[in-house]
Parts: structure tokens; sequence; C-alpha cells
């Protein structure tokens, strides 16, 4: 009875969470939609993997991150991203572009480093997306996001964050151990830079914030890797880490865009 409860708090505090946070629709309006064929695909959302556990107490909780720019996972993304959008009937482009001149997309809203001011900061680049927009005539530009998600997993007081390892301890028991991907992906207008929709990037996008939580990019993985020290994982390991990484939204792309873009 207790654990269904923590449960339902910690789903509720996600919508509570994600509609907090919204700032735009999270579909594009029907006369919007009529002018959009010709999107650019960007990825900013696999700059850094973060390695968290939660303990019992908050005396044992571990945070590291490693900067995972050079494995060029955005560019694998952005490839995914282009067929999805291909199956569904639009133009996709595969733009040339400086990521760094992006990243301001996580500059925080507020005065302080709180998941409140951490959702992606969209109007930060703005001038950047209408400018690259132009460029390549483009009607729209999807632009993923690394993104903060509450504890779903283990009904903690934490947040996760992007791509990374997962666990969760009581004692000498794991009970959460997960490879996981969080993001947010927007739809923006390539005229005018406004963006016209967001969605979480999920496989499921019907039912509650818990389920469609629940189905965002994820894999189990052994405790023995979540809860190792970064420095401490070897080439090979992290070479088979990157794969698993690049495999983990494939799936989720193509309804993400659906809902994103209805076309109906």
């Amino acid at each position: 009875m207790r654990l269904n409860l923590i449960r339902s708090v910690s789903v509720l505090l996600f919508a509570i969470f994600v509609a907090g946070c919204a700032t735009s629709p999270n579909a594009v309006r029907p006369e919007a939609m009529a002018k959009i064929r010709r999107i650019g695909v960007m990825s900013l959302a696999a700059n850094k993997f973060e390695r968290k556990y939660t303990g019992f107490t908050v005396f044992g909780n571990e945070i590291e991150s490693k900067d995972i720019s050079d494995w060029n996972i955005d560019q694998e993304f952005e490839a995914q991203m282009a067929v999805a959008l291909s199956k569904l009937g639009y133009q996709p482009v595969l733009m040339s572009y400086d990521r760094k001149d992006f990243l301001h997309v996580y500059d925080l809203h507020g005065p302080w480093d709180a998941p409140a001011y951490r959702t992606p900061n969209w109007d930060a680049i703005q001038g950047s997306l209408t400018s690259l927009a132009e460029k390549n005539s483009l009607d729209a530009v999807i632009v993923v996001a690394s993104a903060d998600s509450p504890d779903f997993l283990a009904d903690t007081n934490q947040f996760l964050r992007g791509a990374g390892f997962y666990s969760r301890g009581i004692g000498g028991r794991t009970k959460v151990s997960v490879l996981h991907f969080f993001a947010s992906v927007a739809i923006v207008d390539g005229h005018t830079g406004k963006v016209l929709a967001t969605r979480w990037l999920s496989t499921m996008q019907e039912g509650n914030w818990g389920e469609i939580a629940r189905a965002s990019p994820m894999a189990d993985v052994s405790p023995d890797l979540s809860r190792a020290k970064l420095s401490a994982i070897d080439a090979k390991t992290w070479s088979d880490i990157r794969l698993e990484l690049v495999g983990l939204p494939k799936d989720a792309w193509e309804p993400t865009f659906k809902a994103l873009m209805p076309t109906h």
C-alpha cells in the first residue's frame, strides 16, 4: 500500500514537473503543419555522460560525469532522426554546423542551478537556428536536448539527466541499474525560430506521465558497471557502452515525431 502511494506521488510529481516546465504546445497546430515539409535535424544531447547512484541516505549518493562529445553520437542520432522523418513523409536535412554554437540551449533560466531552471533554453538559440534554417532553406528544425527527469525509477527525490547510468542501492542490494537517455524534442519554426511544440522522447506518447516516462530510452545494465567509477572503465567497455547508447532511442524517434507533428 505504501509503495503504491509513493509511486503514485512520483508519477504526480513528474506530471507537475513537465507541465510546469512546458512553455509550448505538445503538438504542432494544423495551420503550421500545412507549411512544413523540409525539416533540419539537430541533436545536442550526447555531449555528456553522467553516472549517478542514490544510496539509502544522502551521504551515500554519488554523481560524476564525463565529456563524450568526441564520440560523435549526436551525428548518429541525427541520422536516425532523418530515417524516421523520411518514413513519415517529410524531407529531412542533415545540416553542417558547429554544435558548440548551440550549446546555449543549456543556459540556466534562473539565478542558480536547480531542476526548475535547467529545462532546455530554446530562446537562447533562436537567432542561431533561424540563420541555419535560412542557410538550408528549411521550413522547420527538430532539436533534441538533454533534459531532467524526476526519479521515477526508484521514487527518490533525485533528478536524472540526459545520457548515463543510474543505480539505486539499499544496503548491499542494488534495486535499479540502467543505462538511460532522457531528452526533450522541440520543433522550431524555420522562419521565426519560435518553438512550435515540444515532446518528451519516448516510445509511448499517450497515457499518463508515468507510462510515458517508463517508455523513455533505457536498458538494464549490470550493477557492477553502473556502480563503477567512470575512471575505472576500460576502453573496450566504453566502446560497448557507446554502441548501446547509440541504439537506445532508435525506436523512440518515430512515435515522438508522430505525436509532435500530427497529420490529422
